[in-house]
């Protein structure tokens, strides 16, 4: 029996052997909480509600929530609303989060350069959901190494 799970083990190290396992993190689903000027409003919830019940249906490992604000007005102001608009994202997100993957969150209120708006600065009015998931990479061919330990004399 000993000698049957020693070759086991052996022919499953060999095969292993040959190939690299590598892990990778991939986005699955990427969901923009867009907002009205100047506030924590939600533009078009029900289609918001529908791609954050679609992505509770889908595995990931891990969530980012990321919140920005345009370049209009000064700092003082954007960074308490891009909090608010941070826990508009969560308030949103949370009856769907899957509860064994990691949640990150991160106010990223635009450096100001100067107080005019842009023409592209409506696009940072908004809240960013990501959502990713652990995929192992084979490649075979390639040693990898396993961490198997015996006890003594076996």
């Amino acid at each position: 029996m000993k000698t049957v799970a020693l070759f086991t083990l052996v022919l499953l190290h060999w095969n292993l052997a040959v190939a690299q396992v590598e892990e990778k993190i991939a986005v699955i689903d990427s969901i923009p909480i867009h907002f009205t000027f100047a506030t924590n409003k939600v533009i078009d919830l029900t289609e918001i509600t529908k791609r954050l019940d679609s992505l509770s249906h889908q595995p990931y490992d891990s969530v980012k929530i990321n919140a920005y604000t345009d370049t209009v007005g000064s700092s003082l102001y954007n960074i308490p609303l891009g909090e608010k608009r941070l826990a508009k994202g969560l308030e949103l997100f949370i009856p769907t989060f899957n509860t064994t993957a990691q949640l990150n969150q991160e106010n990223l209120h635009e450096t100001r350069i100067n107080n005019h708006a842009d023409v592209h600065d409506s696009l940072f009015r908004r809240v960013d959901i990501i959502a990713y998931k652990k995929q192992l990479n084979i490649e075979f061919g390639k040693p990898y190494p396993l961490q198997i330990n015996f006890d003594g004399n076996q």
